[in-house]
C-alpha cells in the first residue's frame, strides 16, 4: 500500500465527553497505521503497527464520527470530530479536558466522510 491517509483525530480518555481527549493524527502509510499526539511533550507515535495487526470497530454510539482500533489487545477510541469543551478549553499535560463536546454542524459531514474512508482502508481488518 503506497497511498497515505492522514486524519486529525482525538484519542478519547475514559470519561469523554467528560474527561481527557488527546489531539493527534491518525495515519496509514506504507501499510502501517499510527497515531501521533500533536500536543504535549512526547510527540512520538502512541502506536505504529502494520495494518494487519489492527482490528477496527465502528461503534454505533460514535454516530459515524469515529472508530475504535485494537492494537496488541489494547483499545484506542478515536473521534474524528474536533474535541472542544463546551465549558471552555482546559488542558493538562497537553490533553484537552472536555466538558461536553462543542462542535459546529458543518464539521459533522467531514468527520463522517473521514470515518467512511478509514472503514474502507481498514476493511480487511474489521471485526
Amino acid at each position: 500500500m503506497n497511498d497515505t491517509l492522514e486524519t486529525p483525530a482525538s484519542l478519547l480518555g475514559r470519561f469523554v465527553p467528560w474527561g481527557r481527549a488527546t489531539p493527534g493524527e491518525l495515519t496509514l502509510a506504507n501499510g502501517v497505521v499510527s497515531f501521533t499526539p500533536t500536543t504535549g511533550a512526547a510527540r512520538e507515535p502512541l502506536f505504529s503497527v502494520p495494518v494487519g495487526q489492527v482490528k477496527a470497530r465502528y461503534p454505533k454510539l460514535y454516530f459515524g464520527l469515529g472508530l475504535k482500533l485494537i492494537v496488541d489487545s489494547k483499545g484506542y477510541r478515536l473521534w474524528l470530530l474536533p474535541m472542544r469543551s463546551a465549558a471552555g478549553d482546559r488542558t493538562i499535560d497537553g490533553d484537552t479536558i472536555v466538558v461536553g463536546n462543542k462542535f459546529n454542524a458543518n464539521e459533522l459531514g467531514p468527520a463522517r466522510a473521514a470515518t467512511r474512508t478509514w472503514r474502507a482502508a481498514l476493511s480487511g481488518t474489521r471485526t
